[in-house]
């Protein structure tokens, strides 16, 4: 059995060369002078202005705990059927 995950994100051409470059950063740490924005510029402002509640942060932190939980046991059922395959 194999794993492949994939994070899709879409750009403008002209920027492959930083993303190559630098990583994929935050808007709020590009030098807008090297970059083309794709974006719709109303959906960014909001998502500028927007504030996470506590409650918000805490099902954040469970959902991240519950994905390396499942993480962790994929991985490791993986490496056990490849044990029992080779045995």
């Amino acid at each position: 059995m194999s794993s492949s995950f994939s994070i899709f994100h879409f750009t403008h051409i002209d920027n492959i060369n930083n993303i190559v470059k630098s990583g994929i950063i935050a808007n709020s740490f590009i030098d807008t002078n090297n970059y083309r924005n794709v974006g719709d510029l109303d959906i960014k402002e909001k998502r500028k202005r927007m504030y996470l509640t506590i409650r918000d942060i805490i099902y954040l932190i469970l959902s991240l705990f519950i994905l390396h939980h499942y993480l962790l046991c994929f991985i490791l059922n993986t490496e056990v059927i490849k044990l029992i395959k080779k045995i």
